[in-house]
């Protein structure tokens, strides 16, 4: 779904009390709140970059096979509008950090 196709969302979701109860039972926890704003996706890039050492950007209606990886310098560079998909903080991100993180010289981190 494109960010601008968006128009309103629900915080917590209508269905929140139903999740809960199903993480419960499966003995699995909420994810603690990211600290992103959500509301461009320049502040989403913005706020993700400064919290997340890799961030992951699709643009899946120009190009469904290709997606950018690395951390957030700028954004004045990247044609905002074809976005459709930011990741952050997950497993994929976690472990491409973990690895770079690794081969960077004691007490550096890449950049």
């Amino acid at each position: 779904m494109r960010f601008q196709d968006v128009s309103s969302c629900k915080s917590p979701c209508p269905t929140a009390d139903f999740q809960e109860t199903a993480l419960a039972m499966r003995g699995d926890k909420r994810s603690p709140e990211h600290g992103v704003d959500m509301s461009t996706i320049t502040s989403i890039l913005k706020s993700a970059g400064k919290k997340f050492h890799v961030v992951t950007i699709h643009s899946e209606v120009d190009d469904p096979d290709v997606c950018f990886i690395g951390r957030v310098l700028a954004t004045e560079k990247y044609a905002l509008d074809t976005i459709t998909r930011v990741d952050f903080g997950g497993g994929y991100e976690g472990a491409l950090a973990l690895v770079a993180n690794a081969g960077a010289p004691s007490g550096q981190t890449p950049s």
